[in-house]
């Protein structure tokens, strides 16, 4: 991925959950279900718990955080062991992060933009003022390309951050994705699967985008050559999706009666899941 290669991870002495992390910006659910926040539905109730929680205050970075996955990572690196890299991430979370629940956190706006484009990839969960964007667009245009960025753009405008570049690079994915399989996908009105493996594939891709922001330079310099790079930041990928797969089908898979909030509130605990299967690895 193109962000990972010049930057060399977020250092010591600083919050391992930025200030902003916890109260992302989330566009309101007004006008977008039929169905009422204020009940309650087993996709929420198993979602939604971490709402009545209160943040713990922000626990700054040790020094070294990085150092035990860098060097489970170089190894892994060297000689692409399985072993190696999950016990790389496993460090990655528990150290770098201060755990699972505390690396959830540090992806609060991911599981805000799952929410939202959740929200506008299709007619009935999307604002009066998105559908008539949207639909004059799918009218003027059948550039799929145009349809993909003008997504993007309202899901997840620039705002100068790692966070907004990754998750627009993420959404993109996921969108390319589904248009390889399924080239005459309506984007503006997918079905339940299809919006289902778009939301999947950006939840992996955007804790994948972190994780090669934090240490992918390390596994790219470690590694015997560019193809051997290519290939081992492939395979963490590849882990990545795997564990959030998993997590999506233990936590629930139905988004079709869940609002735009209540996806971000899932979201949220299947980035806390997955974390959980990172931390929880042994050898």
């Amino acid at each position: 991925m193109g962000t990972s290669s010049s930057s060399n991870g977020p250092g010591s002495g600083i919050p391992m959950v930025p200030p902003w992390a916890d109260n992302p910006t989330e566009t309101p659910d007004a006008g977008q279900s039929g169905q009422d926040d204020n009940q309650s539905s087993p996709e929420d109730n198993n979602a939604g718990d971490n709402k009545k929680e209160s943040n713990p205050p922000p626990l700054n970075a040790p020094p070294g955080r990085f150092g035990g996955a860098r060097s489970s990572l170089g190894a892994f690196a060297g000689d692409g062991s399985s072993s190696s890299m999950r016990n790389g991430i496993r460090q990655y979370v528990s150290r770098g992060y201060g755990g699972a629940k505390s690396a959830a956190r540090r992806m609060g706006s991911t599981a805000s933009t799952a929410g939202g484009l959740a929200g506008i990839l299709s007619s009935d969960t999307r604002t009066t003022t998105q559908s008539d964007h949207f639909n004059a667009l799918s009218f003027q245009s059948k550039n799929s390309d145009d349809v993909v960025n003008a997504i993007i753009e309202a899901v997840r405008p620039i705002d100068g951050t790692q966070d907004s570049e990754a998750s627009r690079e993420s959404i993109k994915d996921a969108l390319s994705e589904l248009l390889d399989k399924n080239p005459v996908a309506d984007l503006l009105e997918l079905n339940d699967n299809d919006k289902y493996l778009v939301i999947e594939t950006f939840l992996a891709t955007d804790i994948y985008q972190r994780i090669a922001l934090d240490v992918g330079k390390h596994i790219q310099d470690k590694s015997p050559n560019p193809a051997a790079a290519v290939s081992r930041l492939k395979q963490i990928k590849e882990y990545v999706r795997e564990t959030v797969k998993s997590s999506f089908k233990k936590i629930g898979n139905n988004l079709a009666s869940l609002s735009q909030n209540q996806v971000t509130q899932l979201a949220r605990s299947v980035l806390e899941d997955t974390y959980e299967v990172f931390e929880d690895y042994t050898r």
